[in-house]
């Protein structure tokens, strides 16, 4: 019984005086936007290229994080990094674009991931 209540002592201790274990973050890659390209009729096009500015940085590529067999993209993503983004799809002949900003937040290990689906028409 001694033990059971110095250990809720020792808790209730540490919620006052702001201690705390610290944080193991894991390194699960988080995609702060996962951006999907569709046509004006809602197919996915798989042979646009997707690019993001990452508070107002260059232009940066996209990773593909779902390649279909035979080729093409079916969903794209950024890093794993909060921030203000503007994210831009552009058709394969160049000629249809389509963009985004998206604000996205973080917590203390990761940025807290958000979709999004850019049409071109």
């Amino acid at each position: 019984m001694r033990f059971i209540l110095s250990a809720v002592l020792l808790c209730a201790a540490s919620l006052f005086t702001g201690c705390s274990e610290p944080l193991a973050c894991t390194e699960i890659f988080i995609p702060a936007v996962s951006v999907t390209v569709k046509d004006a009729q809602g197919n996915v096009l798989k042979d646009a290229r997707v690019t993001y500015s990452l508070d107002g940085a260059a232009m940066k590529d996209a990773s593909c994080i779902n390649s279909e067999m035979g080729g093409g993209c079916a969903q794209w993503s950024t890093p794993d990094q909060p921030g203000d983004y503007l994210v831009r799809a552009t058709s394969s002949d160049g000629s249809r674009t389509a963009e985004q900003r998206l604000q996205v937040d973080g917590d203390e290990c990761h940025a807290i991931g958000q979709s999004m689906t850019l049409t071109l028409r």
